[in-house]
């Protein structure tokens, strides 16, 4: 049944209890993070946002335009604290949503396998390259998007008009991949006709080097030449972050290339996965509840992560299990 809310008279809204503790969560961030002092990374990141041109300033004659929030983050690296704001868009805000164009294509896992043959086949070394500020480095935009700049911009009543597609965009990662697809080709590299995250180069009808893209992750391997002609150049044209050689973490996997092997390992996503607990008092037969089927069927997921990447071995135990998920009893469990 529905009702018009407006004819309701002494109409109240009352918290449940998950809302009291979702509130609550929220405001103890908030108060933890207005402890920090974040003044240098938001003001690194407004920087960043005006090196790469983002966006003019316009004046405010009523557009339509997008809001925006910097969001605060905190890494340990090379045992220092990092702090760091990025400043996103709420394109959900965006008008025509179903109407823009957003798929952008990530590299296959079996193409990795791919490259790792070749890497042993040719010899050749494993690399890595994590490139800085991606999104603000993206093709321009086709369409116009004015944004509300946050307070810390000063923006004197101004607009911006961005020029970029930036992060919370919902083609923000689109653009990105279309810059780079046009960097690729024009150093004569050529897109993978099986997986388009894929590029391929050659010197004289012989492959020189592989480069496959995962957002703003690049994964390569080639000769000298193949460093010279395209990778030097992905360092002038981009602003490049770490870079990483033979032993290494690529996407939560860990690659380590010595004594003509490659070992793939997920140590770390291994140690971070909980075990299921279970009462012991219950019988091995007796059915699993919705929510128990519902936590089973996630730690599926996580285990099937590990078998198609380095734990082949459990793959047929967890296609069993999942085959029976929704008859499933304790001892499944």
């Amino acid at each position: 049944m529905s009702i018009d809310l407006s004819t309701v008279d002494e109409l109240e809204v009352v918290k449940s209890d998950t809302d009291q503790d979702i509130e609550d969560d929220m405001e103890s961030e908030e108060a933890f993070f207005n402890d920090i002092d974040f003044c240098d990374a938001r003001k690194a990141e407004l920087e960043n946002w005006k090196r790469h041109n983002v966006y003019q300033e316009v004046e405010d004659f009523g557009q339509s335009c997008v809001s925006t929030r910097l969001v605060y983050t905190i890494k340990e690296a090379d045992n220092e604290i990092h702090r760091k704001a990025r400043l996103f868009a709420k394109g959900f805000e965006e008008d025509c949503l179903d109407e823009i164009q957003k798929n952008s294509p990530t590299y296959d896992k079996q193409s990795l396998r791919l490259i790792l043959t070749i890497i042993m086949q040719k010899k050749w070394s494993i690399n890595s390259i994590d490139i800085k500020t991606a999104f603000l480095q993206g093709e321009k935009m086709q369409r116009k998007v004015h944004l509300h700049p946050p307070k810390e911009a000063n923006a004197n009543g101004k607009i911006w008009l961005l020029e970029k597609c930036v992060y919370g965009l919902a083609d923000a990662s689109l653009k990105w991949n279309e810059k780079v697809k046009k960097t690729l080709n024009e150093c004569g590299s050529t897109e993978s006709k099986v997986d388009p995250a894929v590029f391929y180069w050659h010197d004289s009808n012989s492959l020189a080097g592989v480069l496959a893209v995962h957002v703003d992750n690049f994964l390569w391997t080639g000769t000298n030449l193949f460093e010279t002609e395209v990778i030097s150049k992905i360092r002038k044209r981009f602003s490049v972050g770490k870079e990483a050689s033979e032993s290494f973490k690529y996407l939560g996997l860990g690659l380590s290339h010595a004594d003509d092997k490659i070992i793939l390992s997920q140590t770390d996503y291994v140690e971070v996965l909980n075990t299921l607990s279970i009462d012991r008092k219950r019988a091995k037969d007796s059915q699993l509840s919705s929510v128990e089927q519902t936590v089973l069927r996630s730690k599926v997921g996580q285990l099937l992560r590990l078998a198609k990447q380095t734990r082949p071995y459990i793959a047929f135990d967890i296609a069993m299990i999942a085959s029976k998920l929704k008859t499933s009893t304790i001892i499944d469990y």
